[in-house]
Formats: C-alpha cells, structure tokens, sequence
C-alpha cells in the first residue's frame, strides 16, 4: 500500500508543532535537530541531559502511593525515556508489515506462539532477531528499514554507542511479560522500543524496594529508552488482558510488536 512513499518523505513529514507535540519540551531541540541534520548522532551531553517532559510523565505516568517521594522514583524520570506519537501512522504501518515479513522468513509462515520462553518471564510470544536492518543498506527489501534505524532510532544516541542486532517480539493477545532486568551479561546500558500495533501497560519496580513501583502506559507508535539506573535496577513487566487497566478502567490489548534495540555489553555505561 506504501511502497511508492519515498523514505525521505517519511522521515521528514513531521512537522515541528508534531515533533514537540510528541517528545516534549526537554528534547525538542536536540530532536529537531537531529532530523535536519539526516541521522547524525546526537551529542553525549544532550543524551545525558534527555528526561521524559513532565507533561508526558503526568499522562503516562502512575506511581505506586509515595513512590514519587523515594529517590529512585526521581531517577527513574531521568532514565525512562518516553516519546509519544514517534512514528507517523504511515510509518507504523510499513514497520509492522516489515516485523510481521520478518518473522515468517525467520521462523516459517505458520509458527506458533510459544507458550514459555527459556527464563519463564515471557508467554504467549514469537521473536526473531534482524541483523539485516543493523547496518546501512541500498537496495534489496531491507533498505527501508535500515534507513529508518539509522537515520531515526540511532541518531538519537551519541555515535561512540554500538549495538546488537535489532530484535523483535511479538506477543499475542493472551501474553505477557513477568517482571525482570534483563540479562546484564547479554547487553549494555540502553534497552529500548518501539511499540507497534497494540498499546500495553508496562510496570517497572525497584528490584530492592517494592514500595516503589510505576505503572507507564505505552501508546501505539510510541519509543521508549530504559538506560541506566532504570536498566540495571528496575523490574520490567508487560501487563496481559486481566491487568491491562489504565486509570480504572480495563483497555483492550491485543497482538503488539515490539522492536527493540540493545547496545553491546561493553559499553562505558554497562554494569
């Protein structure tokens, strides 16, 4: 349906007002600039300065009673990065049939979900990594992709940053994730995501204070950043149908994507 949009378009079709509108005051600028200057890394001190807009968090955010209180909580902000409406819908849209045509050639046309990963904190899932799209490319049915991650996702962070293979996850409507840090032997200081297709009620809690626990409601076409404090010291759960609940009320979850992007293990910020 897409493929005679050209990249640049898509890359470039939101406009300022959208820009700000999605990422929020404290990184309108370094996100503006990013995009005119066509995927060029951002500063080291512009990414240690990024935080999650206060308006962004009063919407998405929900601490536990007194959570907002405790020191951790103040570091979370700082290290949970959450930027609303990333991607256009057009783009969403071209992302997800690239995941799903991903997933096939990976895993074979009718693979199942499977119903327990090998560290029992995942149900429900299919997952694949894309090595394909880690690197420029020019031409072939990976070059959009690779555009994209370049020019979008790793712009964001200071070019000393390496990285594994993207990697996807899909999880069905019944699954869910248990809270855990992932593997701190298996990646760096950064994990990050673009959600597509369905909205999700993640859940992160102090590994070594319970009492402090926020609930963040990821929108469809959202990207978040876990680095850190909030890496390597904070539990991350994806709520199933049951819990999935926002301000009282239950919201329909159904199939999500997730695309993720994990630095190296040796990174300078890596545990």
């Amino acid at each position: 349906m897409y493929k005679h949009i050209s990249c640049s378009f898509l890359f470039y079709s939101l406009s300022l007002r959208q820009i700000r509108s999605s990422c929020g005051l404290h990184c309108k600028k370094y996100i503006g600039r990013q995009q005119r200057r066509n995927g060029s890394s951002t500063s080291q001190q512009d990414y240690d300065s990024l935080t999650t807009d206060p308006a962004v968090a009063a919407q998405y955010f929900r601490p536990s009673s007194g959570s907002s209180s405790l020191l951790p909580y103040k570091r979370l902000v700082q290290d949970f990065i959450l930027l609303p409406n990333f991607i256009s819908k057009e783009e969403h849209d071209i992302i997800v049939q690239h995941c799903e045509k991903k997933l096939k050639r990976s895993l074979g046309r009718h693979a199942p979900y499977e119903q327990g990963h090998f560290d029992g904190v995942i149900t429900g899932y299919k997952e694949c990594n894309a090595s394909s799209w880690a690197t420029p490319t020019h031409g072939g049915v990976d070059e959009w992709m690779s555009q994209f991650i370049q020019q979008r996702i790793y712009s964001l962070f200071p070019s000393s940053f390496e990285w594994l293979s993207p990697h996807i996850l899909d999880l069905n409507a019944q699954g869910e994730i248990r809270g855990h840090v992932d593997n701190v032997e298996a990646s760096g200081s950064v994990v990050a995501g673009l959600c597509l297709k369905s909205p999700v009620k993640m859940t992160l809690e102090h590994q070594d204070n319970v009492d402090c626990r926020v609930d963040v409601f990821l929108p469809t076409s959202c990207f978040y950043i876990q680095r850190d404090y909030v890496r390597y010291h904070f539990k991350h759960a994806v709520a199933g149908p049951s819990q999935s609940i926002w301000d009282d009320k239950p919201f329909d979850k159904y199939d999500r994507i997730s695309l993720l992007f994990r630095t190296i293990r040796n990174d300078s910020r890596s545990k």
